[in-house]
């Protein structure tokens, strides 16, 4: 029992340290051992995939807070342009969370599918090359580029956990 709390500790760490270098919320690491955890103490896998959404869900928006402070503080958060994804975010994550926490139909095979879907495009969006492009903020994007990222957000949140940093 005190190695898997320690274990816990130092993932919950761990996560808050790549939340803090990288601004994902450390949900990558949070889904990867709360799935590996939880599937020897939940033995019914809609339950297990439930516990990992809810759990990560729950470390991710206290990661993602503190981030978005530091931010603020150092004078890169655009509000507007938060609410404007934060909001069709938080809707949609909020529905497909509760039909997922009411019916059975998201089982562990399709959770570990749309999960490893969602990492191999961080992966590859990691790994390419981009240019830099040297526009403001705003001439970069519009409004609904802004919505249209909250409701992707939002679905790959609820059913993942991962925070919305890894869309983003």
């Amino acid at each position: 029992m005190t190695l898997t709390l320690l274990i816990l500790f130092l993932t919950g760490c761990a996560g808050g340290l790549l939340a803090g270098l990288l601004g994902i919320g450390g949900g990558v690491i949070y889904v990867l051992v709360l799935t590996v955890f939880l599937e020897k103490v939940v033995p019914n896998s809609h339950e297990m995939v439930r516990f990992v959404i809810a759990n990560s869900a729950f470390a991710v928006f206290f990661a993602g807070l503190a981030g978005s402070i530091r931010q603020y503080r150092a004078g890169n958060f655009y509000f507007s342009k938060v609410l404007s994804v934060a909001i069709p975010a938080v809707a949609t994550s909020l529905i497909l969370s509760q039909l997922i926490a009411t019916h059975n139909w998201y089982s562990k095979k399709i959770f570990l599918l749309v999960l490893t879907v969602v990492l191999g495009f961080l992966l590859l969006r990691a790994f390419i090359v981009r240019n830099k492009d040297r526009s403001t903020l705003e001439e970069r994007t519009n409004r609904r580029g802004f919505i249209i990222t909250g409701f992707i957000t939002g679905i790959f949140g609820a059913f993942t956990g991962l925070g919305g940093g890894i869309i983003t």
